[in-house]
């Protein structure tokens, strides 16, 4: 079962606009500005209480999912990333209730679960163990 809200991502076409747009209306903190050269982001962070919301964007001429998902709906909320104590144990649990998903392998070695879209009325979501 979900713990919390881990993280909310947007994405935008600007990241460092939408970051500071953000940060200036609802007086969040910037946590983090980068890029990820190998997956071809930026990305802008913010705190808010014990969540952040991430602003990604892709980077000059890169095909991805992000852009994507920019050019096919528009900018807007991307993924909603939940803490769960269990996330091979969540997942089986989700897959018997008829919920598509995939487990992912990060870098770091780290399994997360993301849900399909098709099966969260058209919201992607990610589970973490952390």
């Amino acid at each position: 079962m979900v713990e919390r809200l881990d993280h909310i991502l947007i994405a935008v076409e600007d990241p460092d606009g939408a970051s500071q747009e953000y940060a200036s209306a609802f007086g969040l903190e910037l946590e983090s500005v980068g890029e990820s050269r190998e997956a071809a982001f930026k990305t802008a962070r913010l705190s808010a209480g014990n969540a952040h919301i991430a602003f990604v964007g892709s980077t000059a001429g890169s095909d991805d999912s992000i852009s994507d998902f920019v050019r096919d709906r528009g900018q807007g909320v991307y993924l909603l990333a939940f803490v769960v104590s269990d996330v091979i144990g969540e997942a089986e649990r989700l897959k018997s209730l008829g919920i598509k998903l995939t487990v992912e392998t990060e870098p770091s070695g780290r399994q997360t679960v993301v849900l399909d879209p098709e099966s969260t009325m058209g919201v992607r979501i990610q589970l973490l163990q952390i």
